[in-house]
C-alpha cells in the first residue's frame, strides 16, 4: 500500500491516476501538475485554433484559384504555421521542465525508469509479434480501481498527434534501406 500522500485525489480531467500512484505524488504536486497541464491544454487549443484558421484560409484560396495560389501568400502562411509549430514545441518543452521541477529526486528516478520502459516499446512490440511476449496485459480499465474488473488490453504503436502548426508526423527516411530487396535472416 502506498503512503497516504501518494493517494492524493486526482482530478478526472487529468487522467493520470496510474502515474500519480506510481510516482507517489503528493496532493500539492497533483494540484500544481493539474494547473500546469490545464495551462498547456489552453495554449494548445489556442494554437490549434490559430493554425486551423491559417490552414483553412490556405485551402480556401487554393480551391478558389484553381490551385494557383500566389506563392508569396502560400509561403507567408506556411511560415506562420512553422512559427506556430516552433512556438508549440518550445511551450511543450517549457511545460515538461515545469512539471519535472515539481518532482523529488526519488520521483525523478522513477520517471527515468518510465522513460527507459518507453524506449523499449518498439522492442516489446517486436517480441510480441513473434510470440516471445504476450500480446495483451490484464488489468482494470482506465478509471476503475484495481481488482474491480479486469480486461485484456494492449498498447499499439501509432503516429503521435502533431502539435499545432506542425506537419502530421515526422518521417525519417533511411536511404540505405532498400524496401524491395528481400530480407536475409541471419
Amino acid at each position: 500500500m502506498l503512503p497516504s500522500a501518494a493517494t492524493a485525489e486526482v482530478p478526472d480531467r487529468l487522467l493520470a491516476r496510474d502515474a500519480v500512484r506510481y510516482l507517489e505524488l503528493t496532493a500539492e504536486q497533483v494540484t500544481a501538475l493539474t494547473g500546469i497541464h490545464a495551462s498547456w491544454l489552453d495554449y494548445r487549443a489556442s494554437a490549434a485554433l490559430r493554425a486551423g484558421r491559417i490552414e483553412a484560409a490556405l485551402t480556401a484560396k487554393v480551391k478558389a484559384r484553381d490551385a494557383k495560389t500566389d506563392p508569396a501568400v502560400r509561403s507567408q502562411q506556411q511560415a506562420e504555421l512553422e512559427t506556430i509549430c516552433t512556438q508549440s514545441q518550445t511551450r511543450r518543452q517549457k511545460t515538461m521542465v515545469e512539471v519535472r521541477a515539481l518532482l523529488k529526486p526519488s520521483q525523478i528516478t522513477k520517471l527515468a525508469a518510465l522513460e527507459q520502459a518507453f524506449n523499449l516499446m518498439p522492442i516489446v512490440q517486436s517480441a510480441q509479434s513473434v510470440n516471445l511476449l504476450s500480446a495483451a496485459l490484464t488489468g482494470p480499465p482506465a478509471g476503475l480501481p484495481q481488482g474491480s474488473v479486469d480486461v485484456e488490453f494492449s498498447y499499439v504503436r501509432s503516429i503521435a498527434v502533431p502539435l499545432p502548426g506542425c506537419l502530421a508526423s515526422r518521417q525519417m527516411v533511411y536511404p540505405e534501406v532498400e524496401l524491395n530487396r528481400p530480407r536475409q535472416i541471419q
